[in-house]
């Protein structure tokens, strides 16, 4: 039986040798047109990001500084991707830096306004002290007045002429008056322009959203501190 199928097969080997080629041929046909495809679709994607930063894919020859120069395909948008990517990167430590630079100036002048205010406290509570020591010694003791009024009251001679207390006006000096540079109105910072626009990670977002609240609540605290002390000035806006 094995020699008869041997026998069949040796008789058909030329038609069982097409069929294997022709299934070789589709299977290679279809790999074939499947990584044809794939090329297709990145080389579509490379001409749309390319389009997108401004230049081309295509190899072209151009002429700079009077030299002919020849750009493979692809080299100048990934010469001009990898700018971009740097500038991004840039822009990114450069805002860092300065949102970090500005919070250590906020820091800095809160912690000076503080100080300001404490020493204009402990003056004005140093000035209330000596206005009441000032005031003790110049007003007479409440015990000598009782006593006097009783011996004009069991003393007739003495009766027709009360002694009258006489206030001695005393002038205190008062220096709590906060430095010229405490009480200058605080100019509100302008936003960002709204016809622009950036992309910043979340964390970078949520930061320069809480240093804004923290901007807004410290010149708002500072504008009524002034406004206490002086309420005819910082009116603006009000």
């Amino acid at each position: 039986m094995i020699r008869s199928i041997l026998a069949a097969l040796g008789l058909h080997r030329q038609w069982l040798t097409l069929i294997a080629v022709g299934a070789a041929a589709a299977f290679l046909y279809v790999q074939w047109s499947r990584v044809t495809g794939q090329r297709d679709r990145a080389l579509h994607w490379a001409e749309v990001a390319c389009a997108a930063t401004g230049t081309g894919f295509a190899a072209s020859t151009e002429t700079v500084d009077g030299k002919r120069v020849t750009y493979a395909t692809g080299q100048r948008c990934k010469a001009t991707i990898a700018d971009l990517a740097a500038f991004r990167t840039d822009t990114d430590r450069m805002s860092a830096v300065a949102l970090a630079a500005a919070i250590r100036d906020r820091d800095a002048r809160t912690q000076s306004d503080a100080a300001h205010a404490r020493a204009a406290a402990e003056a004005a509570r140093a000035a209330t002290l000596r206005m009441e020591a000032a005031d003790a010694k110049a007003s007479p003791p409440i015990a000598s007045m009782a006593i006097g009024s009783l011996l004009l009251m069991t003393s007739p001679g003495c009766a027709l002429s009360p002694p009258v207390a006489k206030s001695v006006p005393v002038a205190v000096e008062i220096r709590d008056t906060p430095p010229t540079e405490l009480l200058r109105c605080p100019v509100a910072p302008a936003g960002y322009p709204a016809d622009a626009e950036a992309t910043m990670p979340a964390a970078v977002r949520a930061a320069t959203i809480r240093m804004a609240t923290a901007l807004r609540d410290t010149r708002d605290q500072l504008l009524r501190l002034i406004r206490w002390h002086d309420a005819t000035t910082c009116t603006e806006g009000k």
